[in-house]
């Protein structure tokens, strides 16, 4: 890269618009509740398995065992739908600027 490409890149980014860093932060904003999203679902899906498993061991003929899975089921459904959310919010805001109506 020659000496003007470089200015040329400093410049650009020290002249960024209102909106543009308006962008820049909403974008880290929803990258952030993706992120985020994404940790609790991990941790839900590690505890449906764990659940899943307690639940064989026990029998499902268990109300333990049956409890434990149900429980962990929709607490995973939950938060993959929320994983889900969160990545279509930051979708749509990677491909049209702008945040969902």
């Amino acid at each position: 890269m020659s000496f003007d490409a470089g200015a040329r890149e400093v410049q650009t980014e020290g002249m960024k618009s209102q909106p543009d860093r308006l962008s820049d932060a909403t974008f880290q904003q929803l990258r952030s509740e993706m992120t985020y999203a994404r940790e609790v679902y991990e941790f839900a899906r590690l505890k449906f398995e764990a659940s899943s498993r307690q639940a064989h061991e026990l029998g499902l003929s268990t109300s333990d065992g049956t409890h434990a899975l149900h429980v962990a089921a929709r607490q995973y459904r939950y938060f993959l739908r929320q994983y889900n959310k969160a990545v279509k919010r930051l979708a749509w805001h990677m491909s049209t600027g702008t945040t969902q109506p």
